[in-house]
């Protein structure tokens, strides 16, 4: 599959503005799941849609029709990929227009993985406003550059197909799409068997996808809210005793907070952290929030401090991995299952 070169891996290069005042060109390009035009201005993408899409905008509004313009070629050329399973990054300028709360909404669905969903609420939590799951689901159906921005990979707190301006059919075909391409199968609630899983394994509580793994235990977002309300009198201890604390990151692309559950380790005044991702070959989007901006926050019960986050060096890290064990064996057989060495990243409290 082809990455993409200016996003390091994830997502379209978003970028929210005000209204561009130049005239617009459009082209319509056939798909899988029916035509679609490309519109763009000003250099970047600013609209993709579908034949009756429940917020397609009229067709007056689309400008002069030119297939030869080079970032609508572009574009329907990684399309083709796309839909070909070839490419799971798009590398296109896109330009949104929205209100300020929608385009955070539009830039935090640039950071969810190709095969791989959130719920409304985990968005909502992860652009900072838990109880706005409502006005996310909203403004997500207002998205105006579909599949690019992939709105398709919200779903309800169940995992069930619900809410999407291109219908159902298109949603499911998309996710199913990503879900065999990128070697997941579909599960009963149509999310990846493998993430699932994760709540019902071995898993660690940043793992898990879900907030309810069907074992009683928190997880995702659920997790996060139910720490930071009881000062992690719920949520600190987890499955088989592992302590778990809060890690906040800068998403590298979108400037929002993002905050995980990990377990950790005290290690003298500063505590360890391990970059696991159950064992998958990439490495998880906290840990390359970090690597791009050390500073972080972290919560431990009702303490709540800045720290500056770091890798373990080569020589500290068999003594600390080994400390992490010790509370977490399956980080044993998450290093079975990959090829890159798992960080182990050290909190130090300033």
């Amino acid at each position: 599959m082809e990455p993409s070169a200016r996003t390091g891996g994830r997502g379209a290069s978003a970028r929210a503005h005000s209204p561009a005042t130049a005239r617009s060109t459009h082209a319509v390009v056939p798909s899988p799941i029916g035509p679609l035009t490309l519109l763009c201005a000003d250099g970047a993408l600013t609209g993709l849609h579908m034949e009756a899409g429940q917020h397609r905008p009229p067709v007056e509004s689309f400008g002069v029709r030119d297939e030869s313009v080079p970032l609508l070629v572009e574009a329907a050329r990684q399309l083709s990929a796309y839909f070909a399973g070839r490419l799971i990054d798009f590398d296109l300028p896109v330009r949104l227009h929205g209100t300020p709360f929608q385009r955070r909404v539009w830039a935090a669905l640039a950071d969810i993985p190709y095969g791989e969903t959130v719920s409304y609420g985990e968005l909502a939590a992860q652009i900072g406003q838990p109880s706005a799951a409502r006005a996310v689901g909203l403004a997500n159906g207002r998205n105006p550059v579909a599949v690019i921005v992939p709105c398709h990979r919200v779903v309800g707190a169940t995992g069930s197909l619900v809410g999407y301006g291109g219908g159902l059919d298109r949603k499911r075909y998309l996710l199913r799409l990503e879900q065999r391409r990128g070697g997941l199968e579909p599960s009963r609630h149509g999310v990846g068997r493998r993430l699932w899983e994760y709540a019902r394994s071995g898993a660690g509580p940043d793992e898990c996808p879900s907030s309810d793994g069907g074992d009683g235990m928190l997880y995702g977002a659920e997790h996060v809210k139910r720490y930071i309300e009881t000062d992690g009198k719920e949520g600190h201890d987890w499955r088989r005793g592992a302590p778990v604390l809060l890690l906040t990151t800068t998403g590298r692309r979108t400037g929002l907070k993002r905050t995980k559950a990990l377990i950790y380790q005290p290690h003298g005044d500063d505590y360890l952290v391990v970059a696991s991702k159950g064992g998958s070959d990439s490495q998880p989007e906290w840990y390359l929030n970090l690597r791009d901006n050390p500073d972080v926050e972290v919560q431990v019960w009702g303490d709540r401090f800045k720290a500056r986050a770091r890798t373990a060096t080569a020589e500290e890290r068999p003594q600390l991995w080994q400390k992490m064990l010790s509370v977490w064996p399956d980080y044993a057989t998450y290093q079975k299952k990959t090829r890159r060495e798992i960080p182990v990243v050290v909190l130090e409290r300033i």
